[in-house]
């Protein structure tokens, strides 16, 4: 068996390439994810903004608009 050195309070570092902005939004703040709105596109996109939010302690949330658009907004 191998030996392992577990250590504690090793900051994991910050991916700094990102498909999605969601690391530059402010709390109210929302931006226009998709030009033309689809299902699958909210379910992926919201996807990965619930993820990011769950591992950064943010919440976001995902609608499409009234000119059928798909809208992310920041909301904690």
């Amino acid at each position: 068996m191998e030996n392992y050195k577990i250590e504690i309070g090793i900051e994991r570092p910050k991916r700094k390439n990102s498909k999605y902005p969601f690391w530059k939004m402010e709390k109210g703040e929302s931006v226009i994810m998709a030009e033309v709105y689809t299902r699958e596109l909210h379910q992926k996109i919201f996807s990965a903004a619930r993820n990011y939010g769950l591992n950064h302690g943010k919440e976001f949330s995902a609608k499409k608009t009234e000119d059928n658009k798909l809208r992310v907004w920041r909301i904690k």
